[in-house]
């Protein structure tokens, strides 16, 4: 359930306000975006592509620098703080070869602890626990490049979780995922909010929203927030999605699931049929 505003206004996990940023060529991908989101909430953020939400999970961690202002857990992102900002802040890339480099799963997921300071043995006790609540303690020796892509991302999130951060942000966790794979890191994403974690999760996988979200923030082809709501007011305005390019005009959810009309309009008013995508 999201949490009070009221009772957590002064204990913010993430604070965005009026956040911009341009590349080089100047192209802008963020135009002004703000929102909070308290301790203990799952928000997906989501947006046609191209509208800003991978630039702003990098943002938020100090990989981009934008113009406005980030605070994570009340202290304010930038260049001083950085290294302490990541080091409490689980970031899972889109890509997991980005973050998977090491000769075994093991070595990955020990890296981040080690830079931390730990000792090894601290370091894999820490991965045994990890792996083992994502039930990949059999992996520990395999090389991370012999994977599946569904065991790659799991890999790469147990090495945010093993961190122990106070909030976990994932950008496209499904995305490329066959079902079953996608699945089981959707039920794994979701154990993680029924635990309470603080999550921000950047997706277009409008099942994976429905599973684990507690609000959904949308960022619009203006690269700001159009909107910010409980899921079930946002996934069932079929014409809101549609105009954000979320869904195909011809969509429409029942009870949250997603269906899909036949495309011909000849008979269209005998056409009951809604076959599921």
């Amino acid at each position: 359930m999201t949490p009070n505003p009221q009772a957590l206004s002064d204990n913010l996990a993430i604070e965005v306000r009026d956040l911009k940023f341009s590349y080089p060529d100047g192209r802008i991908a963020l135009a002004g975006v703000s929102f909070k989101i308290y301790p203990a909430e799952s928000v997906v953020l989501m947006g046609a592509n191209g509208a800003g939400k991978s630039t702003l999970l990098l943002c938020l961690v100090g990989i981009l620098k934008g113009n406005g202002t980030i605070r994570l857990q009340g202290v304010e992102v930038n260049p001083d703080n950085v290294f302490s900002i990541r080091s409490q802040t689980g970031f899972v890339f889109q890509n997991p070869e980005h973050q998977l480099f090491s000769p075994s799963v093991l070595e990955d997921v020990i890296f981040g602890p080690l830079n931390l300071g730990l000792s090894r043995e601290e370091a894999l006790k820490r991965a045994d626990k990890t792996l083992g609540e994502l039930n990949m303690t059999d992996f520990k020796p395999r090389a991370p490049h012999h994977l599946s892509q569904g065991e790659k991302k799991k890999v790469a999130l147990a090495t945010a979780l093993v961190m122990g951060p106070g909030i976990l942000l994932l950008d496209e966790p499904t995305a490329g995922l066959d079902p079953r794979s996608s699945t089981q890191l959707i039920d794994v994403l979701f154990r993680l909010k029924d635990e309470g974690k603080t999550m921000l999760v950047a997706t277009h996988d409008m099942h994976l929203a429905e599973e684990i979200a507690d609000r959904i923030i949308v960022l619009g082809e203006n690269k700001t927030v159009v909107r910010d709501g409980l899921p079930r007011e946002i996934l069932s305005d079929t014409a809101f999605l549609a105009r954000n390019n979320l869904i195909h005009e011809h969509s429409h959810f029942h009870e949250l699931r997603r269906h899909g009309h036949p495309h011909s309009h000849l008979h269209h008013e005998d056409d009951h049929t809604h076959p599921h995508l």
